[in-house]
């Protein structure tokens, strides 16, 4: 008692002298960090840093145990909630103040890692949701210690650790390519199949026309130099030649008609009548290779045919650095936040997008199921496997990682988590995960028999004024 008597007179002197207060309350081991009433100068020299880093502004704490954690617009892994969206979740995140939140990440969140890890360290009760427009805008808020942590769909980087700490991963993603569809083929190909369709029967339409008219008057020659005792073309020149072509068609055409019967005409004559199936033959390979060359050298299979064509992307992702990394010739349009990215894409703007595999599946998800059609697909492999983890801020140090570290393993594979990845992911894992933990007694079937089964209860214990948490296996 003495010594948190000793920590608040500590803290009113500094307010009352003019002196910065502490960040932190560290109270027998144990650290809180300090409310609004108790840093009213601190709040003010956030509200500062963060006019001056370009972010929104930070709300104050309702209480020293309230964790501030910032987060983006990501779904299906974090939105607003309301509107057509959480229908399907019909989750909404425990958190106070004015930000209410839905999606797989705060589902996650709120009703396993959050408790959980109260259960195995952490001091902090309650939490605040403050919204930013990007990972960017997070990251630097978590490293500035204007919040406590950002969770949505972040990915942990190395570039990133070296500002913030990251918790385990709780969740593996990659980069993948989303293009247009039209009945499932993507428009680029549909439209360089009906141009290149265009093109071969214009010119073979052409080649036929001026092989007919050169056949003609070569057989009206023939025809006229050694006449056949039966004619089958009038004399004049015109006229003559119009019947020639008339019967040149009708031979390629493989019709049955009267042929001339003239020593020179007549060999001529023979030839286009047997040359008509092979004709068609040649004239079908040619249109065939043409067709597969256009669509080949258009269509966007993965990131190697990305060259010459365009990506929206948001700003400050992964997605833009791993363009930076390997894209050649590649244009790529950023945006400020995910949403705009995929509304700008969606209204027909690029030629293709990068970025998270499952927020991209999701999207091509709700967009069918709102369409009614399918309008965009994922090519090409998963690129640049990667994993989202919670950002923190580093002033904590390793107390509150490891407590929810913990409590993200603690959740890992089991069938409630499985249930909500297919809830909000589109997958079967739920049915998956299900049949594997009916064929397998051994395994946990929740996230409480998890615990009854590894750990024993918990105890807080204080030897040179530290905080310990104890828990072992039985």
């Amino acid at each position: 008692m003495s010594s948190v008597l000793l920590a608040v007179v500590s803290v009113l002197v500094g307010v009352a002298s003019g002196l910065e207060p502490p960040s932190f309350l560290t109270v027998g081991g144990l650290r809180f960090p300090l409310s609004a009433a108790l840093a009213a100068r601190g709040a003010e020299r956030q509200l500062a840093s963060a006019e001056a880093a370009g972010l929104p502004a930070i709300p104050n704490r309702s209480s020293p145990t309230e964790m501030l954690i910032g987060t983006k617009t990501s779904y299906p892994f974090s939105f607003p909630a309301g509107g057509n969206r959480s229908v399907r979740g019909k989750f909404v995140a425990d958190s106070v103040g004015p930000h209410q939140y839905s999606g797989y990440s705060w589902e996650l969140f709120s009703r396993f890692l959050f408790p959980l890890a109260q259960t195995f360290g952490s001091n902090f009760t309650t939490f605040r949701i403050v919204p930013f427009a990007n990972n960017d805008e997070i990251l630097r808020a978590v490293s500035l210690g204007l919040v406590d942590a950002g969770h949505a769909a972040i990915t942990k980087t190395t570039q990133r650790e070296a500002l913030v700490d990251f918790t385990t991963g709780w969740f593996d993603t990659g980069l993948a390519l989303m293009t247009r569809t039209v009945t499932g083929i993507p428009v680029d190909q549909a439209i360089a199949t009906i141009s290149a369709v265009g093109g071969v029967l214009a010119s073979t339409i052409a080649l036929i026309l001026a092989a007919v008219l050169s056949m003609s008057i070569a057989l009206f020659i023939l025809e006229r130099a050694v006449p056949g005792p039966r004619p089958v073309m009038r004399k004049g020149c015109f006229s003559g030649i119009k019947d020639s072509g008339v019967l040149i068609m009708l031979l390629l055409a493989n019709v049955q008609v009267r042929i001339p019967s003239g020593m020179l005409s007549r060999p001529v004559a023979t030839l286009c009548s047997i040359s008509s199936s092979f004709l068609t033959i040649v004239v079908t390979a040619v249109a065939t290779v043409a067709l597969q060359s256009a669509a080949s050298s258009v269509a966007i299979t993965g990131f190697s045919d990305l060259s010459g064509k365009t990506l929206v992307m948001p700003a400050a992702t992964t997605a833009a650095a791993y363009v930076d990394r390997n894209g050649v010739g590649i244009t790529v349009t950023t945006t400020q936040t995910l949403d705009e990215a995929l509304g700008r894409f969606a209204a027909g703007e690029g030629d293709a997008m990068l970025y998270d595999q499952p927020i991209l599946t999701a999207f091509i998800g709700t967009d069918a199921a709102e369409t009614g059609r399918k309008r965009f697909s994922v090519v090409g492999q998963v690129v640049e496997r990667q994993q989202y983890g919670i950002a923190l801020n580093p002033a904590f140090g390793e107390d509150l990682r490891k407590a929810f570290d913990r409590a993200i393993l603690a959740v890992y594979g089991t069938n409630e988590v499985a249930e909500m990845r297919a809830r909000w992911l589109y997958t079967d894992e739920a049915a998956t995960a299900t049949s594997a933990i009916d064929s397998a007694t051994s395994s946990p079937s929740s996230i409480t028999e998890f615990l009854r089964d590894n750990f024993v209860s918990i105890a807080v214990l204080r030897p040179a004024g530290r905080a310990l948490l104890q828990a072992g296996p039985e």
